[in-house]
């Protein structure tokens, strides 16, 4: 659409050119141009001459007085040259007449300058109306240009199945809906316009959670052993979900929060790593990141990944992502470290992010974001941007550039959000998971 703007602002710039050049009459006078159209009267009744006191006389004594602030100390009265003052008054300057008794030679002489100036009143006039029908033709010319956009842009929407239904979709369930059963992708803001605190957790899934067994095992990267709680579902869905854990935690973090329960509760396998040095896994020198997550994903038979990944943990996770956003369905980073990672995107810029709609939430970390955002247009993972209200940082204002994310602040939160609020976390979880299983197929 603004594409179709520009284009009409230059015809119209074009059009007023052309017309313009060839319209305007060259007046003898230039000063012509200056008069205003009231000559022997003002609008307010007042005469042309009497606010500046060019001249007065008096009936009686036929005398004229000469102001200094205009006289210059010699020029005498009449003849038609005009003073233009910066406020826009016409004061006439008077250089043939002579002083004398006879009022009605006077009278002559004044009459003839108020006619002679009307004719170049005119001329102005003439000038004016020619310029108001000028400015109102071109006027028109840009409206009806601006029509012809806004119809070729409609024609364009509505002759494209794809954008079309975008055109039609006004909700997140209609668009769940048509994803389903007319197998249409998802809308560029789909993912910006989720209320992920809009369903509760069904009582039926509550009680399944203290029913999950938790098991623990044991996969390996090259030699060194890596120790895993897990769950799996009764009728388990489409996503796999990968926790990490923070600095201070541990796979059991998530047990005794009961996180690996719930998710599991919710119908998807569920994996918490201790990640090397932490709980039960040894620690690994000269570890690889990228492959070490990929070499966890793969042994494990995970599909449809889904990685949650709180602070310490973003080591992992933020490069992982970087390299690999083909291997992810989504995405809920807490609050975590290494975003300076997000700099070494793929993506091509420059995006300024001019236009793009930030959630509440993604509003209240963005002003940490001061300069040089990194570009990352291209990764395309739905991301839940989870933080606590204590801990607003530039890791999520980063986040939030994400073109699929959308923001999470946990009330009252510190940095290990999930720990301060755990039933509003596993809601956040159970909305968001929800929906990506939904909308897998869309993506």
């Amino acid at each position: 659409m603004g594409v179709i703007i520009r284009y009409s602002v230059l015809c119209f710039l074009f059009d007023f050119l052309v017309t313009y050049a060839g319209s305007i009459p060259v007046a003898e006078n230039p000063q012509s141009l200056h008069v205003l159209p009231y000559i022997a009267k003002r609008s307010d009744g007042s005469s042309v001459c009497e606010e500046a006191e060019m001249f007065k006389w008096t009936y009686g004594f036929h005398e004229c007085f000469i102001d200094r602030k205009y006289n210059d100390g010699g020029r005498k009265l009449n003849s038609i040259v005009d003073r233009i003052l910066e406020h826009g008054e016409v004061c006439m300057e008077v250089s043939s007449l002579e002083c004398r008794p006879d009022f009605r030679g006077f009278t002559t002489v004044l009459n003839k300058t108020i006619f002679q100036m009307k004719d170049y009143a005119e001329m102005y006039l003439e000038e004016i109306y020619k310029g108001k029908k000028l400015i109102t033709i071109s006027a028109l010319v840009i409206c009806i240009w601006i029509v012809i956009g806004i119809l070729i842009y409609r024609s364009t929407i509505f002759s494209s199945p794809h954008l079309a239904i975008h055109s039609e979709v006004k909700t997140v369930e209609d668009e769940i809906d048509a994803c389903k059963s007319k197998d249409q992708k998802l809308s560029p803001v789909f993912w910006r316009k989720i209320n992920y605190l809009k369903d509760e957790i069904p009582e039926g899934v509550k009680k399944l959670v203290n029913e999950v067994q938790v098991l623990s095992n044991f996969t390996h990267y090259h030699d060194a052993k890596i120790h895993y709680l897990y769950a799996k579902p009764n009728n388990k869905k489409n996503l796999s979900i990968l926790l990490l854990h923070g600095q201070s935690y541990s796979a059991e973090t998530w047990n005794k929060l009961q996180t690996i329960q719930n998710i599991a509760a919710f119908g998807y396998y569920v994996v918490a790593l201790d990640l090397p040095g932490f709980g039960n896994s040894p620690t690994i020198q000269g570890i690889k990141v990228i492959e070490y997550l990929s070499s966890v994903i793969d042994s494990l038979n995970m599909e449809n990944v889904v990685l949650i990944s709180p602070s310490m943990s973003g080591t992992f996770s933020l490069e992982f992502l970087m390299k690999h956003p083909e291997k992810l369905s989504g995405f809920i980073p807490v609050s975590p470290v290494n975003s300076q990672v997000l700099n070494q995107s793929p993506c091509k810029g420059p995006d300024n992010y001019t236009g793009l709609y930030f959630d509440r939430d993604c509003q209240k970390v963005l002003p940490f974001l001061k300069s040089n955002p990194p570009v990352l247009n291209c990764i395309k993972v739905p991301t839940l941007v989870v933080f606590g209200e204590h801990d607003r940082i530039k890791s999520s204002a980063r986040l939030c550039l994400l073109p699929n994310a959308q923001g999470a602040e946990i009330p009252d939160g510190k940095h290990s959000a999930y720990m301060s609020n755990p039933e509003l976390w596993h809601k956040l979880l159970f909305n968001f998971l929800d929906i990506l299983s939904d909308t897998l197929l869309c993506l």
